[in-house]
């Protein structure tokens, strides 16, 4: 049995997700930063500001990428605040504390990264420049993931 090839536009659509995923992820981690109080604020709001700030580049870089190989509709505004609303808006991430949120949208980008390369792969589409940044991204958010895992460590006490 033959599987439906992978189209131009899942190609797409797997890329807007991991830029809209990181987009809000750093924003929830930006909102974090600034909203740190406690006992633990002066190291939370240290892990937090490193957390958004290491997202910055990996956004413009996987923005330019993708007006690269799609042109610049791809990455328009409206699309991506639509997209990045859908996951923010999720009233779950907000039933717990920022570590646990900040733990959810990191398991969920590494996810979505590892959707995307998948969907590339099979299609012949991994170019050796998308290889490397997904790979670099997903190990970096692995580090973020075992930074707020140890973090939550110490809450729990």
């Amino acid at each position: 049995m033959r599987q439906n090839p992978v189209s131009q536009k899942d190609i797409m659509d797997a890329l807007s997700q991991v830029l809209a995923v990181m987009r809000a992820t750093q924003w929830s981690h930006q909102t974090s930063h600034w909203q740190c109080s406690g006992e633990n604020f002066y190291s939370d709001h240290k892990l937090f500001k490193k957390l958004y700030n290491s997202l910055n580049e990996e956004i413009d870089t996987l923005a330019e990428k993708m007006v690269c190989y799609f042109k610049s509709p791809v990455v328009g505004a409206v699309e991506q605040i639509e997209r990045t609303h859908e996951i923010l808006a999720d009233k779950e991430l907000y039933k717990t504390d920022a570590i646990s949120r900040a733990i959810r949208l990191e398991k969920t980008l590494l996810a979505q990264i590892s959707f995307c390369f998948k969907i590339l792969s099979d299609s012949n589409a991994l170019t050796l420049g998308l290889d490397d940044f997904l790979s670099a991204a997903a190990n970096n958010h692995e580090t973020n993931l075992y930074l707020l895992s140890q973090r939550a460590e110490v809450s729990r006490g």
